[in-house]
């Protein structure tokens, strides 16, 4: 069994998800209808690319939930609301 993928840093998790993110997004919302102003909450945010294009893009609010701690780092210097838990413990 392959080891899991983890990222450990909000760049490394930039260069290979973030990207993937910001543009499932612009296929993703307008598919879902999602109005404009909604709350969300994104389980395993990551560098919280996806929720920075949801406040920039569809004035949404809400939070990230996250383990990691770079990115976690990474989702507040994005400006990303982000609770760091583990929901496993």
């Amino acid at each position: 069994m392959a080891a899991p993928i983890q990222f450990n840093d909000g760049a490394a998790y930039e260069e290979m998800m973030g990207v993937w993110s910001r543009k499932a997004g612009d296929v993703f919302i307008p598919w879902l209808s999602a109005a404009k102003g909604l709350r969300w909450l994104d389980v395993g945010c990551g560098n919280g690319a996806f929720l920075n294009f949801l406040q920039t893009q569809r004035a949404c609010t809400g939070y990230g939930v996250e383990i990691d701690d770079a990115n976690v780092l990474a989702c507040v210097q994005l400006g990303v609301s982000v609770i760091q838990l583990n929901l496993e413990q």
